[in-house]
């Protein structure tokens, strides 16, 4: 499973990407990783999330998930995350097992 984050928006506009193959990683951060996004995943279907934010020059964050089935990608703007969605955002950014794309 490869987990794409990306930043886009800010004052500066500067877009920020990784990507993370699980297979990379040690065995229970790979699992304690494809949990917390399934979680994610699971908590983003029953939300009524805006597209449209009110607040000028806040991040947006496209967490995007591909497996051997299929790649699915969640949008969520910075008011409305979660303290585990800041979390797994954290996490991703601070790899060092990561591609830049």
């Amino acid at each position: 499973m490869k987990v794409t984050l990306t930043r886009t928006g800010g004052f500066g506009g500067i877009t920020l990407k990784k990507t993370v193959d699980t297979s990379l990683l040690p065995k229970g951060q790979a699992k304690e990783l494809q949990k917390t996004i399934q979680h994610i995943q699971k908590e983003s279907k029953g939300s009524k999330q805006s597209k449209v934010s009110n607040y000028p020059d806040e991040f947006s964050y496209l967490i995007s998930v591909e497996s051997e089935a299929s790649t699915k990608s969640i949008s969520i703007p910075e008011h409305l995350l979660t303290l585990k969605i800041r979390h797994i955002i954290e996490t991703l950014f601070s790899l060092d097992l990561t591609y830049h794309t």
